[in-house]
């Protein structure tokens, strides 16, 4: 977002004024900043090897079809371009990558409030009940 850096040296301002020290852990997702927090781990890396970890067992013997991920235009493009590179997994499609509005008409806000699907799903990832 334009305003993340804005937003972020405000916060350490404010907790160095009440006397605490800050942990900058950079531009990262919303759930490795929620990681973090929960976690008491400031780190990103962590985070990530945790997810792979849980992906391991997740897929595990598993014959997985193509996953198309909703990256809402955001941050979570970059991310999942590196995990699929360092991973070395297969069978992920990247879409809403960063080309229109961040969450405009997609990521699990729009999706959970609209009740529908994300804007820019691929062909065929719509399967009815």
């Amino acid at each position: 977002r334009a305003s993340s850096r804005a937003l972020s040296d405000l916060a350490k301002n404010g907790i160095n004024d009440v006397g605490a020290q800050p942990i900058d852990i950079g531009l990262s997702t919303t759930p490795a900043l929620h990681w973090t927090v929960w976690k008491d781990e400031p780190s990103v890396p962590a985070y990530l090897d945790a997810l792979h970890r849980a992906w391991k067992v997740l897929s595990a013997g598993v014959d997985l079809p193509q996953i198309s991920v909703d990256c809402a235009n955001g941050v979570g493009a970059t991310a999942m371009e590196q995990i699929i590179s360092s991973w070395g997994v297969d069978g992920f499609h990247l879409f809403n990558t960063g080309d229109g509005e961040l969450n405009g008409n997609c990521g699990a806000d729009f999706v959970q409030k609209s009740r529908a699907f994300p804007h820019g799903i691929p062909d065929g990832q719509i399967k009815s009940p």
